[in-house]
């Protein structure tokens, strides 16, 4: 009921308040909370069966990459943090190894949020942006370095990390199908430059329709098609950005979408 609500908030453009309180609801729906114990407080445990029920890890980097303030965000990313530890443990327990306690991550969880990862890892699921775990993983060894339990810490930090960089990339890597079109549209970025700079009309054909798979990603109704098209303009940016070498990035930003 909750997600359906949720694409219903999005389709109709609810307040954002209505959506936070969905996503607020939907994040309490993945854990269960126990009976009271002897020293007066209730344990909470993650259930990853849930997700699975949900669509899996993919549906939670969508809303991840729909939230709108930064609690959302701080939820949905814990979210996928505590999936990924419990990935973590499960290899262990193939592997004949200990697991990982709730004890054990706290630790790591209070610095990631200390580091701002929730912020950080949302610009990476949404946009595509690669390498934010890495950074993220570097800052967050140096201040493990003065712990007496730096060792064990830092071999989870690496875990941890790797299973996020990859839970992200996953999620936001176009389909191959995508790859040569993607190509095409870095060639030719305007109208002009297919109507006169190909003198080829297979290749100025194949051009036009490149750019209205697009067009057709950015305007569909399908969530997961439109990320698509974000991911793919992500790319036509950095590749703008990185080939200009005259002007500032805002004057490099303004020109791709004057061409567009």
């Amino acid at each position: 009921v909750v997600k359906t609500l949720l694409e219903i908030s999005v389709e109709h453009s609810w307040a954002k308040v209505v959506h936070s309180k969905l996503i607020c609801m939907l994040t309490n729906m993945l854990y269960q909370v126990s009976d009271l114990t002897q020293n007066g407080v209730r344990d909470t445990h993650f259930v990853p069966e849930r997700i699975d029920l949900l669509g899996g890890i993919d549906y939670i980097c969508l809303e991840y990459s729909r939230a709108n303030s930064r609690e959302e965000k701080r939820d949905l990313f814990f979210v996928i943090f505590d999936y990924v530890v419990h990935q973590i443990n499960e290899a262990c327990l193939a592997g004949g190894i200990s697991t990982y306690t709730y004890d054990d991550a706290q630790p790591l969880a209070s610095l990631l949020a200390f580091a701002d990862a929730p912020e950080a890892f949302y610009i990476s699921v949404k946009h595509g942006v690669e390498g934010v775990g890495d950074m993220l993983r570097k800052a967050i060894s140096a201040a493990l370095s003065q712990s007496a339990q730096y060792d064990q810490l830092n071999v989870l930090l690496d875990k941890v990390m790797r299973k996020l960089d990859g839970t992200a990339s996953t999620f936001s890597r176009i389909d191959n199908e995508f790859s040569y079109m993607i190509q095409v549209t870095k060639s030719c970025k305007c109208f002009s430059s297919i109507r006169d700079g190909c003198d080829d009309a297979d290749v100025a054909l194949r051009a036009r329709l490149c750019w209205a798979t697009l067009h057709s990603l950015l305007h569909s109704q399908i969530s997961s098609y439109r990320h698509h098209g974000y991911i793919w303009l992500v790319e036509l940016l950095l590749s703008e950005i990185s080939e200009e070498t005259d002007g500032s990035v805002w004057s490099k930003i303004q020109k791709l979408q004057e061409e567009m």
